[in-house]
């Protein structure tokens, strides 16, 4: 008896210091386009290869430009402004990050703070507005940028993403891939405490 107590303990313990809990869940991409609006008529929303059939098609589901081939593609504005809301298809909520594949809002090495984002449950009620990182321009390279949802906007549930560009002009370009979001992983020993080994462990030590 005494044996298997040990084997037991003794395999806890290499849980805790080798396993770093279970993996974070794959990313839930944008399912569709819900609306959007055009503040410049002359440079409306756009994509930017023309691979895909329509605008939504170029930014729900998982990333797929490549800078390399050109293939795939990504929705945006060029010159143009305004904004677009996005839908994920349903509630999520935890701890969560989003992140977001994209190029473009820099002007000469400038970054010109002119693209933002906010959140939603319900469509209706949206969080303050966060700056959306400046890129590089010009679609060589396509950035993955992750923001921790209750460390930017002080909520734990989304539905709805709001995209918005607030002016235009040469080189103020800016364009997005896809947007997915993804639970944070928990740590290892945080994990097993949830689960009772570390309990465990606990009640082993107060018998010896």
């Amino acid at each position: 008896m005494k044996m298997k107590k040990a084997v037991l303990l003794l395999t806890a313990l290499a849980l805790i210091l080798g396993f770093g809990g279970p993996a974070a869940a794959d990313y839930i991409y944008v399912q569709s386009l819900t609306s959007y609006q055009d503040e410049n008529a002359s440079w409306p929303l756009t994509t930017w290869t023309g691979n895909a059939a329509s605008l939504e098609e170029a930014i729900i589901g998982a990333p797929d430009y490549d800078p390399v081939n050109g293939t795939g593609d990504v929705l945006g504005w060029q010159q143009g402004y305004g904004n677009f809301v996005l839908d994920f298809g349903s509630l999520l909520s935890g701890e969560l990050d989003i992140t977001f594949w994209h190029f473009g809002g820099i002007k000469g090495g400038v970054a010109k703070e002119l693209i933002s984002f906010s959140v939603s449950e319900d469509g209706a009620n949206w969080s303050s507005s966060v700056l959306l990182e400046d890129v590089l321009a010009g679609g060589e390279t396509l950035f993955e940028t992750t923001y921790d949802l209750f460390d930017t906007f002080g909520v734990n549930a989304l539905r709805y993403l709001k995209v918005e560009k607030t002016s235009g002009g040469a080189g103020t370009g800016k364009f997005i891939d896809a947007v997915g979001v993804s639970a944070v992983p928990v740590p290892g020993a945080v994990w097993l405490m949830g689960s009772g080994l570390l309990g465990l462990i606990g009640l082993r030590r107060k018998k010896v």
